[in-house]
């Protein structure tokens, strides 16, 4: 994987920074100064720094932007309405049998 320069604008501004964790650099696409930059600090940033990137960023994808990634989180989702409109039911320790001892689990 290669560390990414991507747009600011839109869907790269969210899934390559996200709680002060940069994941690639974002520049304006209208900016070419910007754009510049951003190259600039990919090409002449050290080994670790190159390392770090590149390393944080397929992190990030394997977590959040797999199939799997993304179908455990539908499902979750799903998982959560259900329980909030369908609780568990409670199953009690013994069933009745209807003889004249509860058979016990």
């Amino acid at each position: 994987g290669l560390p990414v320069v991507a747009t600011s604008n839109g869907g790269p501004s969210e899934s390559l920074n996200e709680n002060g964790v940069e994941y690639g650099v974002l520049v304006d696409p209208a900016d070419t100064q910007d754009i510049s930059r951003g190259l600039k600090r990919l090409i002449n940033c050290d080994q670790a720094v190159w390392k770090s990137f590149r390393e944080r960023a397929m992190d990030r994808v394997m977590d959040k932007y797999t199939w799997a990634a993304t179908a455990k989180g539908y499902l979750d989702a799903i998982k959560e309405l259900i329980k909030s409109t369908y609780p568990e039911p409670e199953i009690p320790d013994y069933i009745y049998t209807g003889i004249d001892v509860p058979f016990i689990e």
